[in-house]
């Protein structure tokens, strides 16, 4: 953020990416999310297919073989159906970049400013950051 000549705070979206939880996301929840991680994506705590693809609760009716040989967020052996989980319950797609998303508004991929309006430091927890509104969103 940085003050602009008329004396107004600007800032710029400091996201490259994005990042979400794994487990209930399928073709059938968000399509447009699996589409989005199809390539060049991170995933962190899922399991995996002996063929090297992606696995989480969620994704049962999207698996052509249902028998097929998998390795759980654990590093252990894993089959649909076999007791506890093969993915951890936050796993995640995680730093897929934001020009993978299919229906992405060009303006998102810009580096162009925009005013600040508000910046609230209302928050009870130290640990929080500050929440910043733009006057579009105000």
């Amino acid at each position: 953020m940085k003050f602009g000549e008329d004396g107004r705070l600007y800032g710029i979206n400091p996201e490259a990416g994005f990042f979400g939880v794994a487990p209930g996301t399928s073709n059938k929840t968000n399509p447009i999310a699996v589409a989005t991680f199809q390539k060049n994506s991170i995933f962190t705590k899922v399991g995996e297919t002996v063929g090297g693809e992606y696995f989480w609760e969620g994704l049962e009716d999207e698996v052509k073989d249902k028998n097929v040989d998998m390795i759980n967020w654990l590093g252990q052996k894993w089959r649909i159906g076999d007791p506890g989980v093969c993915a951890h319950p936050n796993s995640r797609p995680s730093s897929t970049p934001t020009g993978r998303v299919p229906r992405v508004s060009q303006s998102m991929q810009s580096s162009s400013v925009v005013a600040v309006l508000l910046v609230d430091r209302l928050s009870t927890r130290r640990d929080r950051g500050c929440m910043v509104s733009s006057p579009e969103r105000a």
